[in-house]
C-alpha cells in the first residue's frame, strides 16, 4: 500500500472484488459462489467513512478513533512515541488502556483496526471515558500491576491496594447512589 495518497478502498474489499473478477474472467462457478459469499462491504463502510471524515488525506489519520461494537472497545491511531517513524493503534476500553500494535505506516494501521472489527467512527471516546470513575479505577489497577511486575511492589502490597481500591470505589458508589 502506499503511504502517500489514501486509497480509494480497503485491502481485503479490494481483494474481495478481484477474487469475482477472476472467477467472472476464468467461468470458474465454484469460485464465483465462494466469492459471492463473502461480504466485504461493512469493511469498505467503514473505510469510506473515515477517509471522507479525513477528507482524503493521511496526515488527518493520526487522532482518528474507532469502535469495535462486538468487544466494546476503542482504538486511536497515533504515531508512535518510542519510534516516530512507526505508527501505533492504541487499545482502551471504558476501565483504561488494553494494549497497542505497532505498524509501518497509518494506513497500515487503519486497515488492520478495520480489519479487526473496529468499523464505527467514535472521535471523542477517549475523552469521554477517561473522565469516568470506571476509568479512573482502571488506571490505578493498572499502576498496581506495573508496579508489581517491575518489583517495585511485592504481591502482598499490592493486593492489599487493590483491596483498598476495591473499599474505597465500593464506599464512593454508595455515596453516589445515596445522592
Amino acid at each position: 500500500m502506499s503511504t502517500t495518497t489514501f486509497p480509494l478502498h480497503h485491502s481485503f474489499y479490494l481483494s474481495v472484488m478481484e477474487l469475482i473478477e477472476e472467477a467472472e474472467s476464468t467461468g470458474d462457478t465454484d469460485l464465483i459462489g465462494f466469492a459471492s459469499e463473502v461480504d466485504a462491504t461493512p469493511f469498505q463502510a467503514a473505510w469510506d467513512a473515515v477517509r471522507e471524515h479525513c477528507q482524503g488525506e493521511l496526515t488527518n489519520l493520526c487522532g482518528i478513533e474507532l469502535r469495535n461494537d462486538r468487544i466494546q472497545q476503542w482504538a486511536t491511531i497515533l504515531v508512535d512515541p518510542t519510534n516516530p517513524s512507526i505508527f501505533r493503534a492504541q487499545y482502551y476500553a471504558a476501565n483504561g488502556f488494553q494494549g497497542h500494535a505497532c505498524y509501518q505506516n497509518a494506513i497500515e494501521t487503519l486497515d488492520e483496526l478495520i480489519r479487526s472489527g473496529f468499523q464505527t467512527l467514535d472521535n471523542g471516546a477517549l475523552e469521554r471515558m477517561s473522565a469516568t470513575s470506571e476509568w479512573q479505577v482502571g488506571c490505578e489497577v493498572t499502576s498496581i500491576l506495573q508496579r508489581i511486575n517491575s518489583g517495585t511492589l511485592s504481591y502482598r502490597e499490592g493486593e492489599q491496594r487493590y483491596q483498598a481500591l476495591l473499599a474505597q470505589t465500593a464506599h464512593s458508589q454508595r455515596e453516589d447512589d445515596a445522592a
